[in-house]
């Protein structure tokens, strides 16, 4: 299996979970997992955790 087939059953799945099952909670634990969102802004400190 190439790269890109791999790719599409994993997105598959995740989808198949998120949308047709309906559990959203399951599917970005398995397929995403953690994650935290670090964006450095010159005018802030660079420590501080923002989405915008």
């Amino acid at each position: 299996m190439t790269d890109l087939e791999a790719n599409k059953t994993t997105v598959g799945a995740f989808y198949d979970l998120m949308f047709n099952q309906r559990r959203p909670a399951e599917a970005i634990e398995k397929y995403v997992g953690d994650w935290d969102v670090l964006q450095i802004i010159p005018e802030t400190s660079a420590n501080t955790n923002t989405m915008f």
